[in-house]
Formats: structure tokens, C-alpha cells, sequence
């Protein structure tokens, strides 16, 4: 019988030596009125959020979102949304990722309509 692993101990087993997965914090993410399990980690480029659960409200009712933490710009990188997982890199089920935008230039600058912006919650378990 195999243990199911923690998110933050999957993620850590999810790290390669081309894919370097590190700073693994388990935390709670506040989008409206939803709260999502996650962690967020540092891969050799980026910090991103690794978010359990169905896609917010926010994004099913238009892509054109940004996220705002802590005065940066988030946004949804990709995601899963199929309830039974296939593959192990999908192991929790549903979920969605959120990276932090960090071209010089505005996430939404070739848009014929701006980002709605939204603000968002981080709390570190």
C-alpha cells in the first residue's frame, strides 16, 4: 500500500536536476471568496503557486484576469481540471498554477481589453 505524499513532499520529488524545484512553502491561497490548499515554490526561473482545486470564479468568467499579490502581478499559468489524475505530474486532480508576471512590460499591454485586476491572499502554513 503506498502513502499518498504531502503537495509540498510530491513537489520536492518533482525536482530534476534540469528542473530544480526549491523554497517548497505549503500554504492557503485567498482568490474571492474561495481558500485553496497550495505551495508555492521557486524553480530555477520563477516563483510560482502550486494551487489544488477547481479554477476561480474570477478566471471561469474571463481569461482577461490578473492576479495581485503583494503589489506584483500574478497570472493563471495552466491547469488541470480533471477530477481523476492520469499522469503522476497531475496526482492531486484538479489544479492550476499561478506565476508571477516579470516582463518589463504590462501583462495586459497588447490586449484590445485591460486585465480586470483582482487581489489575492497568501498565508503561509
Amino acid at each position: 500500500m503506498t502513502t499518498k505524499l504531502s503537495l509540498s513532499e510530491w513537489l520536492e520529488n518533482c525536482s530534476k536536476p534540469n528542473y530544480p524545484i526549491t523554497d517548497v512553502k505549503p500554504c492557503k491561497v485567498f482568490i474571492g471568496k474561495s481558500v485553496y490548499n497550495a505551495c508555492q515554490y521557486t524553480t530555477s526561473t520563477e516563483t510560482r503557486l502550486y494551487i489544488l482545486g477547481s479554477l476561480p470564479a474570477s478566471y471561469k468568467h474571463s481569461t482577461h484576469v490578473k492576479y495581485i499579490l503583494n503589489n506584483e502581478v500574478w497570472y493563471i499559468g495552466g491547469y488541470y481540471q480533471t477530477s481523476n489524475p492520469v499522469y503522476d505530474r497531475y496526482h492531486y486532480g484538479k489544479n492550476f498554477g499561478l506565476h508571477k508576471w516579470t516582463a518589463l512590460e504590462p501583462i495586459d499591454k497588447y490586449e484590445r481589453v485591460p486585465y480586470k485586476s483582482m487581489t489575492i491572499r497568501v498565508e503561509y502554513l
